[in-house]
């Protein structure tokens, strides 16, 4: 529960992050770009993860054609799997929608959601078309499109609710800073038990080495003492 707790707070933290910058950003595609990847950083560093170790950033795949692809993350799991993770900010049309009050048309807002909910189909099929299931070795089936903006996560989805399962019927997963952060540390649980299993697996055959070293001595002692027995007589 206090784990839960914790996440809970240091997402909700991250998601008031992107709701401040959401105006700020909502006119510069790659400022967005930019933001979106820190914002993941940071929660792969909350998680516990280590670059380099359990995760790795910017890699490089080739696919069959020999084309070059680079998603955001891959967190490699025990077992040489590995989750694709790439980041996906639609901030532009959300930011539009968030400036209408309350007094604002009906369908003045009613655009508003579809061009939201046509951006974040847009990412989709992009990042569906990469098929970096197929290009990185080890990937789960689907690839995680993260939205670092929680709220217009929950926007799109509340706006158009088939659109996670058109996703996923695509490859792809929608995840909110939220979701990814539990995943992020579902991830590092199961290295600190892969790590434990490790050193339990390394007691066991250092003790079975000593053992058998153990033998070794018993067997030369006694032939030894057979010698002396010889030489006595």
């Amino acid at each position: 529960e206090t784990l839960v707790k914790q996440l809970m707070e240091r997402a909700d933290g991250i998601s008031q992050d992107a709701a401040n910058l959401t105006r700020a950003l909502k006119g510069d595609s790659k400022m967005q770009g930019d933001w979106g990847e820190m914002i993941l950083a940071r929660l792969l560093e909350s998680s516990g993860l280590r670059l380099g170790e359990e995760f790795s950033v910017q890699s490089t795949y080739k696919d069959k054609a020999g084309n070059l692809f680079r998603p955001d993350v891959v967190v490699h799991l025990p077992e040489e799997r590995n989750i694709i993770i790439d980041s996906k900010v639609s901030l532009t049309a959300y930011a539009r929608l968030m400036e209408l009050d309350a007094d604002a048309a009906p369908a003045e807002r009613a655009a508003a959601i579809k061009a939201h909910v046509e951006s974040v189909r847009k990412h989709i099929t992009e990042l569906a078309d990469k098929d970096y299931a197929s290009i990185v070795p080890g990937a789960c089936g689907h690839v995680l499109m993260f939205m670092p903006n929680e709220a217009a996560y929950i926007g799109a989805v509340q706006a158009q609710p088939e659109l996670v399962r058109e996703a996923y019927d695509r490859g792809v997963l929608l995840i909110s800073p939220t979701n990814l952060l539990m995943a992020l540390q579902l991830a590092a649980n199961l290295w600190q038990k892969e790590r434990q299993s490790r050193n339990v697996r390394n007691i066991i055959a250092k003790a079975e080495s000593l053992y058998k070293k153990c033998v070794t001595l018993d067997a030369s002692m006694e032939k030894v003492k057979r010698a002396i027995d010889t030489l006595s007589k």
